[in-house]
């Protein structure tokens, strides 16, 4: 028999690559000289030949199997590699993945919410910031998985079309989460408000943006906050608070007279308590710029009136223990003299001497002169006081008088005398007091003088005679020795 292409063109074989034409012509018809056994089948000689056709394609020969010859698996025309698998990012995601991923994605984003704001404690615009910077986060990772989708072949509208989708929501989401902020504060703010966490209130609307002199919100805050302390009893907790609405915050409208109302009520209050420890200055101040407020009527400053009378006293208290004996002085002075109506104007009389007697002792043992002052004032205006009596002996007391006189000639040494008369055209002198003159030194002293007004004179008596002598000032008239109260006097060095 012929070949069995013989009858037909040789050109497909000519277009075949060229590793094939060469497995194709090697495979079959079988070379000329090859032992070819004739046989007949079906009547018909024929030739087979010895070796298995195609003996050197591959998968031959195939292997038995189960009694029939297994089956090749198709492995390519030899020398060209298998069409290639699109990658993954290339082909569709499972619908499973493309509904999770938006689900994953919002549930990340109130994860960062809720780990600000529960884990970290932050307010709820922080936990909107952090929501709105992981959305932001999102969209860029969003927009990167598009692209390389893109890059690796995936062009299908339906895909760029969900995921351009979804990063505009996400961002879109992070936008809006912004501009959330300072609403979600505000609305914060009022929870803590309501919930009378008045610091964490004031926090929040400070974070909005208010701020002194004029912030309403935190000053009604402030103002909420001292009536809240003042009706539990916490006098100074509330005037502090009062106060900053009133000091700090005094352009804030409203709220601002609220709290000159309510600082006015917890003034009185306390003052009226008879506590010491409160700043009286602060109250005082207050009270006397209030009392011209339109707000406080007619009753109202008959009340500032007395309870000024009482805290000018009780301030004096105040300054005399923590031994500011002027200061006290002052205020017991104001208690008497302006408010001298006042119940408490009797008690500042006693606690005026008291005060004093104070500042005339501390004085006494720093400068004995400066303190003369003092214990006039207590033995005039205080005189019916223990402390104005007591002041009243002291400037009686004696003092001691000394003084050195030199040249006094010796044997005998001359008496030195304090005379309150003296009549020199008649060598006269009362003779008040005497001293011994010490030669060796010249020195004298007379230890228990009076005060008063005194002439030094002596008198040296010998076999012969008297001699008289007193000592004149630059107009040629006897001289007076003034020794004042309670301090010790020295009259310096004299010639004889």
């Amino acid at each position: 028999m012929g070949r069995p292409w013989d009858d037909q063109s040789d050109e497909p074989t000519a277009r075949m690559p060229a590793a094939q034409r060469e497995w194709r012509g090697s495979a079959w018809p079988p070379e000329p000289g090859v032992a070819d056994a004739p046989t007949v089948v079906d009547g018909r000689v024929t030739h087979v030949s010895e070796r298995p056709p195609y003996s050197s394609a591959p998968g031959y020969p195939p292997r038995p199997y189960g009694g029939m010859y297994a089956p090749v698996p198709y492995e390519g025309y030899p020398g060209m590699e298998p069409p290639r698998e699109p990658s993954a990012l290339a082909q569709p995601f499972p619908i499973w993945l493309t509904i999770a991923a938006p689900l994953v994605m919002a549930l990340t984003l109130a994860m960062a919410f809720g780990a600000e704001v529960l884990l970290l404690g932050a307010d709820w615009a922080t936990g909107a910031l952090a929501a709105a910077l992981a959305a932001f986060a999102l969209a860029v990772v969003t927009l990167a998985v598009l692209v390389t989708r893109l890059i690796a072949g995936r062009r299908a509208l339906g895909t760029v079309g969900l995921a351009a989708l979804l990063a505009l929501a996400l961002t879109g989401g992070g936008l809006a989460g912004i501009s959330q902020l300072n609403p979600l504060r505000s609305a914060q703010a009022h929870q803590f408000e309501s919930a009378r966490q008045w610091q964490a209130a004031i926090n929040e609307y400070a974070q909005m943006g208010e701020h002194a002199p004029n912030a309403p919100d935190i000053a009604r805050v402030y103002a909420e906050w001292g009536e809240a302390l003042s009706r539990s009893g916490d006098d100074a907790g509330a005037a502090s608070r009062l106060a900053t609405v009133t000091q700090t915050y005094a352009q804030s409208g409203a709220p601002v007279s609220r709290a000159r109302a309510d600082l006015y009520s917890v003034y009185v209050t306390w003052i009226r308590s008879g506590a010491t420890t409160l700043p009286f200055q602060q109250a005082l101040t207050f009270l006397a710029s209030y009392a011209s407020d339109p707000a406080c009527d007619a009753s109202c400053q008959r009340t500032i009136v007395d309870v000024s009378g009482q805290a000018r006293y009780q301030y004096g208290q105040q300054l005399l223990k923590a031994s500011q004996y002027k200061q006290a002085i002052t205020e017991f002075e104001l208690a008497q003299t302006k408010y001298s109506a006042s119940p408490y104007a009797k008690p500042a009389h006693l606690g005026a001497a008291q005060a004093y007697m104070a500042l005339a002792q501390q004085t006494l043992s720093q400068d004995c002169a400066s303190a003369v002052p003092y214990y006039q004032t207590l033995a005039t205006s205080y005189g019916d006081t223990s402390q104005g009596r007591q002041a009243q002996a002291k400037l009686a007391a004696p003092v001691t008088v000394t003084g050195v006189m030199t040249g006094a000639p010796g044997n005998p040494a001359p008496t030195i005398y304090l005379s309150r008369k003296i009549n020199p055209s008649q060598s006269y002198a009362s003779e008040d007091y005497h001293a011994s003159l010490n030669l060796s030194t010249g020195k004298y002293s007379f230890a228990s003088v009076l005060p008063g007004v005194y002439y030094l004179t002596t008198l040296r008596t010998t076999s012969t005679q008297i001699i008289y002598t007193w000592y004149v000032g630059s107009d040629n008239n006897p001289a007076p020795v003034r020794v004042g109260p309670i301090c010790a006097m020295d009259l310096g060095a004299l010639k004889y």
